[in-house]
């Protein structure tokens, strides 16, 4: 038995504190073994705080979770614990599965995790942490050791999520989508996506992992869900599946089994419009019948040249208004995301963002910022026609800041269009024509 700490970069601002569905799966994989966890969080936990307990546990191997936005300040934790102490530091996560190189070009990272770490990690740690083990990519001798990727677990055969590990405020948070506010406890059915958005990670992770969507049994969630009512106080469940939707059949097998578990907790989920039309309107009766109080979905622009082309969402805007209005028709809360700051998008475009999402009658909306992700189309396409801004431009919010050259407004002013467009929905905003000039903006 060894003792691992985890380190979850977690200190962007957001409207709730968050849980990691994959660091409570592989803490529950290394108890499973007979190894102990302790996980820092850095949306409450200083660096100084994680740097002092670490050289107090002095832990036989450190797992770094982190995303792009985060990764400097990864790289700088990592830094302080080499300082105080020589322990074995492992990188995992999106961004180090994408670009393993990169962070193992980083003196004080010393290995890198492709791909999801439960399988892995147990064997990392049975072998000493000297073995090869799929996945696991390390430094030897001034080169990289490349290990493939990890083996891609077995979804049906992995232990309920370690919820434990985590702050009481985080397993429940508390959020306003509009209707007052709620505690929602994150649930997960399925992992994978089979849609290749051009702004997202997804379609370069199956290349990966090789492989797509893969579900738990229904039977399994809804047991963990029981066990999970008995055990904590909260108002409804969140599955953070990227399309809860995608699978009819499965959606209509779970509702009835959860309608028959008389566990009778409100639940929400993340879709896409396409998922929701008039021709499988018996699913959102279903949905309705079962409880279902809330789905979110992207809208992301109000121009249909730029989703189509742009962002790869095969969606017109009439099939989204027809989304949204038949969630409405059973009385079920909308969340619609969109994002601004497009390097090829103009004031009008944003005016049409804003008045579909009105359209839309949305429940409640989250604008925020485009950011160009490594391994994505959109990042490559922003590479090619120089739209970045330099290297040294950090950000570390979706909501506050933007690393992308725009040239009709100010880095300043598209920050503080997207703050007054949340603010303000659903009034009515009539953006200043071609003027670009937010004084107007109170």
């Amino acid at each position: 038995m060894v003792l691992v700490n985890l380190v979850y970069m977690n200190d962007s601002p957001t409207l709730y504190p968050q849980i990691s569905i994959g660091l409570g799966s592989i803490s529950a994989c290394l108890k499973s073994k007979g190894h102990d966890v302790v996980l820092f969080d850095t949306y409450y936990d200083p660096d100084d705080f994680i740097i002092k307990k670490i050289k107090k546990y002095k832990p036989r191997l450190i797992g770094i979770s982190t995303t792009e936005i985060h990764s400097k300040h990864a790289f700088e934790i990592a830094q302080k614990i080499k300082n105080v102490i020589n322990i074995p530091i492992i990188f995992g996560g999106v961004f180090p599965t994408i670009c393993p190189d990169e962070c193992l070009n980083n003196k004080n990272v010393d290995m890198v995790l492709v791909g999801e770490g439960e399988h892995a990690l147990n064997d990392l740690l049975s072998y000493n942490l000297a073995g090869r083990v799929s996945g696991v990519w390390r430094k030897n001798n001034g080169s990289i050791e490349r290990n493939g990727t990890a083996i891609v677990p077995q979804v049906e055969d992995l232990p309920w999520v370690d919820y434990s590990i985590f702050r009481k405020n985080s397993i429940t948070p508390v959020g306003n989508f509009g209707d007052g506010p709620k505690s929602r406890f994150f649930i997960w059915t399925g992992r994978g996506c089979a849609y290749d958005c051009s702004y997202c990670c997804n379609s370069l992770l199956k290349k990966i992992l090789r492989c797509g969507i893969r579900y738990r049994e229904v039977n399994d969630v809804i047991e963990e869900m029981k066990n999970l009512t008995d055990k904590y106080n909260f108002d409804e469940f969140f599955f953070t599946d990227e399309n809860f939707l995608y699978n009819c059949e499965r959606v209509r097998t779970f509702c009835n089994g959860y309608v028959d578990s008389g566990i009778n907790k409100p639940f929400g989920f993340l879709s896409r419009p396409d998922m929701i039309n008039h021709s499988n309107e018996d699913i959102i009766r279903l949905l309705q019948k079962s409880r279902c109080i809330r789905i979110h979905m992207g809208i992301e622009t109000g121009n249909e040249h730029i989703r189509m082309k742009y962002l790869n969402r095969n969606i017109s805007n009439d099939e989204i208004i027809e989304a949204f209005k038949l969630c409405k028709k059973y009385k079920i809360k909308t969340v619609s995301f969109n994002m601004i700051g497009f390097p090829f998008e103009t004031m009008e475009d944003i005016q049409k963002t804003y008045d579909l999402n009105v359209k839309c009658e949305a429940d409640y909306v989250c604008f925020s910022l485009f950011y160009p992700f490594k391994g994505t189309v959109l990042r490559d396409f922003c590479e090619k026609e120089d739209y970045l801004l330099s290297k040294s431009k950090e950000m570390k919010s979706y909501f506050k800041g933007t690393v992308i050259k725009c040239d009709y407004m100010s880095h300043k002013d598209i920050v503080k269009l997207r703050e007054h467009l949340q603010k303000n929905y659903p009034k009515t905003i009539k953006l200043k024509g071609h003027s670009f000039n937010l004084g107007w903006i109170t």
